[in-house]
């Protein structure tokens, strides 16, 4: 047996695989393709979850991809698909039938409509893998299985009776496969375990069946492609020798055939016949690519790679349009229907949109929608100091960012110099790769301070630099940072792990507002990422108890209720006065404003650690922690309310 060494694909002898199937179908698989008029490509697929349903998609003469159209109901299978001589797309499958048994239904798209026809009817039989061609008199032909025997009929203005062509022991390997050459003869392979078999129909007669190949081993999935009347060829997969594919050949019309001999290793073949020639594909051996020869009615074309290995790929299926472009569909991994052609791709997808850069401390995030052609494979965004790339290789790479057609990109910038202004172009590409016309924009990074980061909106990205750390709840999942100069302080949802009062922290994520009881009660910062830069001291801010949350701060940072002066909510302070009241985990703190609690009781709400609080009513004390959101269920806003990070942050005057 000749060894068949695997190539690499060459650059732009086929376009790269565009999935043709939506990504939430599962188990996509079995998908036929067909060519139409002025250029169209009819496919048609299975999907197997959640409902075993059959879709089509048309491409048109000029390369557009139509929405994907549900035609059956579940349970459905193996569809065959032509463009009928009404112009029409024409599918036969295989459903659920009478007595539970399969029958085979007709499916006619006219307009937007698919009609769906019961074509068999039976309670004991099941008919099974229909093949279709159509010929140059505008008759319909069609081959199918009856449990293990095979049957043809002809549509001609009306569908005829059946016509028994042989028997092929199984026919889920074994079934039929058809092809009608220029004399609008009809040609027929099948198998059974040993034998390819084959019949004509010349016009008039069928003609008596002939075995064209035998063999030790185990036939299956074979097929035929008419070249010309006189020029057929067929090609069979050799089961149970090696995984090969073998073939044979009539050069007078199907009267006699060439001995079955090797073509290659491989799986699963497929053949169309056009324009003279026949096609053929097949899974490659090894089953992680797909495989392609092309036979003029005297030699093959070497074997070539229609797609590069990958996962698993199979069941590919191929027709040429009218201007000689090869299309083939195929199963990649049961997870969609891919398409390629024999036209190298030389047009980029269209660009991205809505660019947007977001500037933070030392960074910047970038976020853009994707372009929806179905080759798109990514988008390589490049930046300058000075002036624009000039193209996808001028500048430094930020990234070079896969993903979906028309979905949502974004990455993050960092590591630069604040004040500096930075040159960003985006260019979307698919796999050759063709890069799109350049989407641009450029950014400032400056440091952002915590008042600035709570005046900007909920689910805004935000980057914080040099913040130190005040407060940390492990088990709240939380913590608060401030300004190193005391001016302003917020709380940061985020695991805290690793962290500790006094570190200073570089943060990234989004705004958000924390809501207790229904209302807002304070702007924090659901941090996606940290990172640890130093240690500083941080000290606490004296004020009065009638001080402690202060005024609102524009419409989005909440103070307390009745609150004036500045907005100090996240912020480390430190407050002086006599224990008012002590409950649980809480004491009030009054120094003298006489502080009205929701709660009946007078002073600022001190939160302790737990209940074994160093302190009692009467004592005059000094606290220190963190301004904190705290609204009872009912009272419209924060209350006054600091949290101490231990013990030692109360001290208790002798």
């Amino acid at each position: 047996m000749a060894l068949l060494i695997a190539l690499a694909l060459p650059a732009g002898a086929w376009t790269n695989p565009v999935a043709i199937s939506p990504s939430g179908d599962t188990e996509t698989s079995i998908p036929r393709i067909a060519r139409g008029s002025g250029g169209k490509m009819l496919v048609a697929y299975r999907r197997k979850f959640p409902d075993w349903r059959l879709f089509y998609r048309e491409r048109s003469g000029a390369g557009v991809w139509g929405p994907v159209e549900t035609v059956t109901v579940p349970w459905s299978e193996r569809p065959d698909i032509i463009e009928d001589p009404l112009g029409r797309p024409h599918m036969f499958y295989a459903a659920t039938g009478a007595g539970g048994k399969t029958d085979l239904f007709e499916a006619t798209k006219s307009g937007a409509t698919w009609t769906i026809t019961q074509f068999t009817n039976t309670d004991t039989i099941g008919e099974d893998y229909a093949r279709l061609a159509t010929d140059s008199l505008g008759r319909i032909h069609l081959v199918y299985t009856k449990n293990t025997d095979v049957y043809y009929r002809v549509w001609n203005g009306a569908w005829s009776g059946e016509t028994y062509l042989g028997h092929c022991e199984t026919t889920y390997y074994h079934r039929p496969d058809m092809s009608v050459d220029s004399a609008n003869c009809v040609h027929v392979t099948w198998e059974d375990s040993t034998h390819l078999y084959y019949r004509k129909f010349n016009g008039s007669t069928w003609l008596p069946q002939q075995v064209i190949g035998t063999g030790a081993n185990f036939f299956s999935y074979g097929k035929v492609a008419a070249i010309s009347a006189s020029s057929i060829v067929a090609v069979t997969f050799d089961q149970l020798s090696s995984a090969v594919l073998k073939w044979t050949c009539s050069a007078d019309g199907g009267s006699t055939w060439s001995a079955l001999q090797y073509l290659n290793d491989g799986h699963y073949p497929n053949l169309d016949a056009w324009g003279g020639s026949a096609y053929l594909v097949y899974e490659w051996a090894g089953g992680r690519s797909i495989g392609y020869r092309k036979w003029n009615g005297s030699t093959w074309t070497a074997a070539e790679h229609v797609t590069l290995d990958a996962a698993w790929q199979g069941w590919p299926d191929v027709a040429a349009d009218t201007s000689g472009v090869v299309h083939v569909v195929l199963d990649d991994n049961s997870s969609h229907i891919d398409y390629v052609n024999s036209n190298p791709d030389t047009v980029p997808p269209q660009p991205v949109t809505g660019l947007t850069a977001t500037e933070g401390d030392r960074s910047v995030q970038l976020t853009w929608t994707n372009p929806s052609d179905l080759d798109f494979q990514g988008t390589m965004i490049r930046v300058k100091v000075g002036g624009y790339p000039n193209d996808p290789g001028d500048g430094d790479l930020v990234g070079d960012f896969a993903a979906l057609p028309g979905s949502t990109g974004s990455c993050t910038h960092t590591d630069l110099a604040n004040g500096t202004t930075y040159y960003y172009r985006a260019f979307a590409h698919d796999s050759i790769p063709n890069y799109s016309a350049p989407a641009q924009i450029t950014a400032k990074p400056h440091a952002i301070s915590c008042l600035q980061a709570k005046q900007l909106d909920d689910a805004t990205w935000v980057s914080l630099g040099g913040k130190v750390v005040t407060l940390v709840s492990v088990y709240q999942g939380f913590i608060y940072v401030q300004e190193t100069d005391r001016s302003s302080g917020m709380g940061v949802s985020v695991n805290p792990t690793g962290l500790a009062v006094g570190d200073t922290v570089d943060l990234t994520g989004t705004m958000a507002t924390r809501v207790l009881s229904g209302v807002n009660a304070e702007r924090v910062l659901s941090a996606t990422g940290f990172s640890k830069t130093g240690t500083f001291s941080p000290k606490p801010l004296g004020m009065k108890c009638l001080s402690v949350g202060g005024g609102p701060a524009g419409l989005l940072i909440p103070g307390v209720v009745g609150g004036k002066g500045l907005n100090n909510m996240g912020l480390l302070v430190r407050i002086v006065g006599k224990v008012k009241a002590k409950v649980n985990d809480s004491i009030w703190v009054d120094d003298g404003s006489k502080i009205d609690d929701p709660s009946g009781k007078t002073g600022v709400l001190v939160k302790c650690p737990d209940s074994s609080i160093p302190a009692s009513v009467g004592d005059m004390m000094s606290a220190v922690g963190v301004v904190e959101g705290s609204i009872p269920i009912g009272y419209p806003g924060n209350r006054r309310q600091i949290r101490i990070r231990a013990y030692a942050d109360l001290r208790v005057f002798q």
